[in-house]
């Protein structure tokens, strides 16, 4: 999956050039087949669905990285589950 890095940086708070971010997300178990200056390519596992959206990638990198998330959740009537 391609990931650009221009709509990233638009939802998590970053300070590392694409290498840095590649060898980030490697040492968080994402595989990163190519790296650019506009797009990582990411090598998925069937068990990472999660990562298959950008908001997925973008919290993934958050947590890994302990940067700011730029967007938030969206808000359920009480009583319903995500």
């Amino acid at each position: 999956m391609k990931v650009s890095l221009s709509w990233l940086k638009e939802l998590v708070d970053y300070d590392l050039n694409p290498q840095q971010l590649a060898d980030k997300l490697s040492l968080a178990s994402i595989g990163v087949k190519q790296v650019t200056e506009n797009f990582l390519e990411l090598d998925l596992t069937y068990n990472r669905g999660d990562l298959l959206s950008l908001r997925g990638v973008a919290q993934e990198l958050a947590a890994t990285t302990g940067s700011k998330v730029l967007f938030s959740s969206p808000n359920l009537p009480d009583g319903d589950l995500p």
